[in-house]
């Protein structure tokens, strides 16, 4: 046994108590339920699941909405409330076309020389807006501050769509509120465009606030510094954003080689898309994987 002295002639006895119990000895304070010499016991619920706080808080919002499109009429899965079904229907994060938007942010001539993968994320942005022209899903283009970083770049492809000029970071201004209002059956975001860490993290939480599934083109998305793409991507999805990639989103989109579209976008896709620099930012530990 060892001693803890508080003062000449007074020593205390050191003891620990059996596991799960609690010291009540005010100069020693409180004891976790474990052996306070190897520290607190961790807690089993932590850390919490990305985006689960924000599940809970808008399942009432879903259980409201209804079934997706193509689900109408489809027989609840068994053991499972509405409430519940909701929460588990945006954890999959699933996306359809009937229910989807594109949104394409900011990839504007001032940002040409200073955006690193600048080209890739505009050919990887292009193809996102070829597949969403065949599979009717809308669209919705913003420019930041046109007059000084100047006009949508031509490669993108989007010269027949009216750019929604602004000042603020987020897209979520009040002319693209009202065009999201206007398709009733709004679910999920298809978001590409720059930069990573303003207007993309901006962008993907107003929409998070109002609901609706985020998913992230990780290849069409970027930032003048690496590290603050690589850090924007794990805050994003702390927050509930699903990220995933060009391909893998138009394949989910399609959702079957029998769509009638399909021949189309399989050329688009056979060859892949332009390296974006993402996979030096999964080399060794990285909180994207965290």
């Amino acid at each position: 046994m060892g001693v803890l002295r508080a003062g000449p002639g007074a020593p205390l006895p050191l003891t620990s108590e059996p596991s799960g119990s609690l010291s009540t000895d005010w100069r020693l304070g409180p004891r976790p339920p474990s052996d306070w010499r190897l520290g607190p016991r961790p807690r089993p619920d932590w850390p919490p699941a990305p985006g689960a706080g924000r599940l809970k808080e808008i399942a009432k919002v879903e259980e409201a909405r209804g079934p997706e499109p193509s689900e109408a009429g489809r027989p609840p899965a068994p053991g499972l409330s509405s409430p519940e079904m909701a929460t588990a229907r945006l954890a999959l994060g699933r996306v359809l076309p009937g229910s989807s938007m594109l949104f394409l942010c900011d990839m504007q001539e001032k940002f040409r020389g200073t955006i690193s993968f600048f080209p890739q994320i505009v050919a990887v942005s292009a193809r996102m807006l070829q597949v969403a022209r065949m599979l009717d899903i809308p669209v919705m283009l913003t420019e930041q501050y046109p007059k000084g970083l100047g006009p949508t770049v031509p490669e993108l492809g989007a010269q027949d769509i009216q750019a929604v000029p602004k000042t603020c970071f987020s897209m979520v201004v009040p002319e693209v509120e009202r065009l999201m209002k206007a398709r009733p059956s709004l679910r999920s975001v298809l978001l590409c465009g720059i930069e990573a860490q303003a207007c993309i993290m901006s962008t993907a939480l107003d929409l998070l606030e109002r609901g609706l599934d985020v998913h992230l083109v990780a290849d069409a998305c970027s930032s003048r510094s690496q590290v603050d793409r690589l850090l924007a991507l794990s805050r994003m999805r702390q927050s509930g954003v699903f990220l995933t990639t060009s391909e893998c989103l138009i394949l989910q989109l399609v959702g079957d080689s029998a769509h009638p579209r399909f021949k189309e976008v399989q050329k688009l896709i056979r060859d892949p898309a332009p390296d974006s620099g993402l996979l030096g930012l999964f080399q060794g530990q990285t909180p994207l994987l965290s």
